[in-house]
Parts: structure tokens; sequence; C-alpha cells
């Protein structure tokens, strides 16, 4: 099972959704949809509702914070039906506006304090704000959060570790020696994978990205790790199994993905 832990299902246009729901489908790709705002997860949910594989998470972006900072009690309902809680976090590289930081903060701390009541994993954006984000995650200490396409200093990556923080490679590791290096210092048991389609590709291959992208992500990483494809997908399957655990809402749609993946495999032999 190919496992996208950080993508936008909501932004594939009316024109490439199909397209992209059908590779999903057919490369069987176990995909988490985070949203920056609520528009986006209520399209993400409507997408969802006839793809098993494709979980909507509930998050207010960075750079949306500043709209949802005044009336964070509005969004209580949807952070309580939201299996795992994303995308948050905070950016100091591309919000140049330093009088919108404190309202990150505010909205951030908010998903947090949510995270550690109840008990949900946290997916986190953190640009040019790394240390900022660690901070905030030392202090709350939400249960294994994920750090999604972590580029910043190696020398905070044992203290993101030491609060249980997962980590998501995506298609930058296709281009970048820097995140190669960063994937070396991660430990296996604490690797994801992830597209951030369709966006991130743009940045690199200047065409959006489509869900097969990552199959092409876990290739580049498995060569990174010395591992064949089949070790490392065993590999991120029970690294995925062990991070959803947290989360009863999350395992149980996990478990019935894997146990209908052998059904069918059985049933082909």
């Amino acid at each position: 099972m190919l496992i996208d832990a950080h993508t936008h299902i909501d932004m594939f246009d009316d024109a490439a959704l199909p397209a992209a729901l059908a590779e999903i489908e057919q490369h069987q790709i176990f995909t988490l949809s985070v949203t920056i705002d609520v528009a986006a997860y209520e399209r993400a949910k409507q997408i969802a509702a006839n793809s098993p594989l494709i979980v909507p998470l509930f998050g207010i972006h960075p750079w949306e914070a500043h709209r949802f900072a005044h009336d964070l009690d509005s969004l209580a309902p949807l952070l309580a039906e939201s299996p795992m809680l994303g995308e948050i976090g905070l950016d100091f590289l591309l919000v140049k506006d330093k009088s919108r930081y404190p309202q990150q903060f505010e909205v951030f701390d908010y998903f947090l304090e949510t995270a550690v009541t109840q008990q949900k994993i946290v997916n986190i954006h953190g640009l040019g704000a790394e240390t900022a984000v660690l901070e905030r995650l030392e202090q709350f200490q939400p249960p294994t959060p994920i750090v999604h396409w972590y580029s910043g200093p190696l020398n905070l990556i044992d203290r993101y570790l030491a609060v249980g923080t997962y980590f998501t490679f995506g298609v930058e590791l296709l281009y970048s020696e820097k995140i190669e290096q960063i994937l070396a210092a991660i430990p296996p048991d604490r690797l994801l994978t992830e597209t951030d389609n369709p966006g991130a590709n743009k940045h690199f291959a200047q065409q959006p990205g489509t869900p097969a992208l990552i199959q092409q992500v876990t290739a580049k990483m498995a060569r990174c790790r010395r591992l064949s494809e089949a070790e490392l997908d065993a590999q991120l399957n029970q690294n995925f199994t062990r991070l959803v655990a947290s989360s009863p809402a999350l395992a149980e749609k996990w478990a019935k993905i894997l146990a209908t993946e052998v059904t069918e495999s059985t049933e082909k032999k």
C-alpha cells in the first residue's frame, strides 16, 4: 500500500480531478488530504465521500490564519469531526508581513491545544519557522506530530524526534541534496512519504503533480536508504500503522484498507 501522508485533493480542479482519483484507485494510494481553510475542507469531504482511500483532514494553514484568528470557537465542530488536524503551523519565510505572525501563533496554539485535548495527530507546516514550531511542540506535546517537507536545520532534528515527530518526504527529494541529507538523519521508524499535490511539483517540474508521483518519491527514498522498494514499502506501512494507532477513527479506516488489499491479493492468486 502506497501512502501519501500530505496532499491537497481539493486543489485539483474539476478537469484534473477525475484523473487524480483514478490514479489513487489504480495505484492504491492511501491519501491524507490536508486542507488550508474551511472551504477547502468542505470540498475535500465531498470528494472523499466517493473514495475510501482518501481521508479529509481539517486545518487552517498559516497563510490563512489571519482570516480565522478572530473567531476560533466557530471552528470547534470541524476540529471535533476531523480524525487528524492539518495543515497547521507557522510560516515566517513566505509570509512577509510580520504583523500577521501573532495570528499564526494564535491559530496554531488553538489547534495544538485541541490536539492534546482530543488526542489527535497534527500535520504541520513550518517553513522558516522550524525553531518556533519545535518550541510549540515541546510546550504542548501533541501526540505523534507529523512535520511535512522539513527543510530546516539538521541540528534541530534530535529535538523534533524527542517529541515523537514523524517526517514526510516529497518531491524535493528528487532534486535536492540537502533533503537527502535530512533524510539520512531520520531514523527508519519515523519516515513517511508525501506529494503535497498538486502544487509542490510546480516548483521543480513546472507542472502540477498527480498522485502517481508518490511512486517516484518512494523509489528515490529507497535508493537513498539502500533498500529495495518492497523493503521500504514494508517499513512505511509499519510506520503508518504505528502512527495512526493513537487515532481510533483513522486506525480503523487504515485497517479496513489493508484488509481489503490482502483479500484482493489472495483472490488474484
